[in-house]
């Protein structure tokens, strides 16, 4: 599956309850590729989508980009929302907090409706 596909599933998964906005962006190296802001509080999270081609588990190491790594670095610092959002070769979704090289917390979601959850928890 490419990310495409991914934005797609999660904006249909989301929309009800989050305002989304797909960002694509050469200027900003490293900012997420998507803006979510939940509705009912306004809280806004920052979502990048990655799609593993070669993977049926998630690569724990080099699975971003040095700036993406930098970027989120600097969000958690400021206590920011941000997640990643992949999608493994074998179609399995897992969500993550990321501090720059390292993941605070990682989950398998079972199906990518779980993301709705996940995601008001650890807000």
């Amino acid at each position: 599956m490419r990310e495409r596909e991914l934005w797609r599933q999660l904006r249909d998964t989301l929309k009800s309850d989050w305002l989304l906005y797909r960002i694509e962006s050469s200027i900003t190296p490293g900012f997420p590729d998507v803006v979510a802001i939940y509705k009912e509080t306004g809280i806004v999270c920052f979502i990048e989508l990655k799609a593993w081609k070669g993977a049926n588990v998630i690569p724990m190491k080099g699975a971003m980009h040095t700036s993406q790594n930098e970027w989120h670095m600097a969000a958690r610092k400021a206590d920011a929302n941000n997640y990643v959002l992949g999608i493994t070769k074998a179609g399995t979704y897992h969500i993550g907090q990321p501090d720059g090289m390292n993941f605070i917390k990682w989950m398998r979601l079972y199906e990518l409706k779980d993301i709705k959850e996940v995601l008001l928890k650890w807000m």
